[in-house]
This record gives C-alpha cells, structure tokens and sequence, in this order.
C-alpha cells in the first residue's frame, strides 16, 4: 500500500499554497490514484473510489476546482489520452506500491517532453504555468477506469537540494499500453459497472436505506435499487418521498411496513402521502433515524 509522509502533507509548501477545501481533498484523491500515481479524472470513478461514505458527496464542480488547484501549484500534471483526461502526480517514487498490477500499467504515460520540462517548473518563482488544460469542466464526468494510488509533497528547498529523492531520482518504470481506444464523441453509452455508474449507485442505495422504514432483505432491495434508480433526478425523487412517507410509515407495525423491494418496483415514491391523526402523531410515532 502506498505512504502518505507526512512532511509532504503537513509541510509542503506547494499543498500550503492550495485551499482549505483543496488540501483537505488531496489525500483522498491521492490515493485514488493507480499504482504509478495516476488518476484518471473521471468524476463517478473518483467518487466511487474515494467518496464512498461521503453524505452528501462532492459535486463535480468542487472536484474541477481541487484539480485545477493542484495543476496551477505543480502537484498535478494533466494530460489527454485517447480522449480522456488523466493527471500525474508529482511524488516520490519508493512510497508507491513496489509491485504494479495489470490495471496499473494500462494506465498512459504523460507525454514527453511537455512532461520532463514540467517538472521543474515549480522551483522557477516567475515562470508562467504551462498551458495545460484551461477547464476541465467537460471532461470530469461518468467514464472508465481508475486504480488505487499514492503521494507526497515535500517543501521546495528539500527536493531543490536533493535531499528527498522525487519524480526525478529515480523516474518512473512502466510499460506504454497495448492499445489506447479512441473516445467516440457522439456517441452516448449507457451505464454499467465496468464504467463506474454502479459505485454512484451503490453510494445513493446507502444513503437511502439509512432512513428506509423496514431494514428487511437488503439484497433484494439493492437489485430493485439498482433497477429502479439510475439518475440523479430519480434518487432526489425517491429521497424526498421516503423523507415525506416516513410518518405514516413509523405510525403503523413494522410486519405492516413494506419491503424496500416491494416499495421500489410498486414506485410507491408517486404516493400521495396520507396524513396521520394527530393522536398518533403525538403518541405512537418511533424517532426518525438520524
């Protein structure tokens, strides 16, 4: 597994120079990344990967703006492969895992020279950032492919006089990929797992059976889960009737409460909610889960 140092997190001056919000993001998206330190900027992977017991979890804006932070203080080279956007972190080399995975290795290398002449770039105070990627806007959404990741920054000085070893002492192994598949731009996928869409929705079906009613045969409700709830505009939907419903519901027995299944392929969330008298309002109703 990867090592964050402390130094590099705590001391860095390049990470001191980001925001609050963007120095707090860095360690999850750091080790987001692959074992030679890349991160594919996918937003749903990322989320997956990262984010998974994040309630509410970060928009995508707030992830382009901790990227854009990261590439404007050398922390994060970004590069296009194949239609798809990707960034390098700049770490040191013996605190990745020793042992790459087949996943790792299919991951691009950054392009040369723009990348060796970036590398240095930080340590000259007045040389404007290279123009990289003006916005990344269009380019962090639902995807393909991430893997498991590492870094650290250390302060100027230290990587100026050599005494921490870095991207340049010693560079990178790997192997360039067999193949780089073409991005078809007109052409709309639909989700599946393989493209990260399930880990969003795995994340919605958690949140969502926290305030469920009836805790019974989860299995089977995370596969209407997954079935019925595929867009966001869905989820918020189905959050906002369950929130609405979740009176009357605590009002009756649990043995009259109905199954998430049951409750989510009857898409009991266009029920009308019926109120309930007042007495039992007042006298039967359990605490709403927090």
């Amino acid at each position: 597994m990867a090592i964050i140092d402390p130094e590099g997190l705590f001391g860095g001056d390049r990470l001191r120079r980001c925001s609050n919000a963007a120095q707090l993001h860095w360690p999850r998206l750091f080790l987001a990344s692959d074992g030679f330190a890349r991160l594919e900027i996918n937003y749903a992977r990322i989320i997956g990967r990262a984010y998974p017991t994040f309630n509410p979890v970060p928009s995508d804006a707030e992830l382009q703006a901790c990227l854009q932070e990261y590439a404007k203080n050398y922390l994060l080279f970004l590069y296009e492969v194949g239609g798809q956007l990707w960034g390098q972190w700049d770490t040191r080399a013996e605190l990745l895992p020793r042992y790459k995975t087949a996943a790792d290795r299919r991951s691009p290398i950054p392009p040369e020279p723009a990348f060796t002449r970036w590398k240095p770039c930080y340590r000259e105070d007045n040389k404007p950032f290279p123009k990289c990627f003006g916005s990344i806007s269009e380019t962090l959404q639902y995807g393909v492919g991430v893997g498991g990741g590492k870094n650290t920054c250390a302060s100027d000085d230290a990587r100026v006089s050599g005494l921490l070893p870095s991207i340049d002492n010693p560079p990178f192994g790997t192997t360039k990929p067999d193949v780089v598949l073409e991005a078809e731009p007109d052409r709309q996928k639909k989700p599946n797992p393989a493209d990260g869409f399930e880990d969003v929705q795995r994340s919605w079906f958690e949140q969502w059976w926290v305030v469920y009613w009836r805790k019974r045969d989860r299995k089977k409700a995370w596969l209407a889960f997954k079935k019925q709830v595929r867009t966001q505009t869905r989820f918020d939907q189905v959050m906002k009737a369950t929130a609405a419903q979740a009176p009357e519901m605590f009002s009756k027995d649990e043995q009259y409460r109905p199954y998430g299944t049951t409750w989510l392929n009857g898409e009991r969330w266009e029920d009308e909610t019926t109120a309930v008298p007042p007495a039992a309002a007042q006298d039967d109703y359990p605490e709403f889960p927090a």
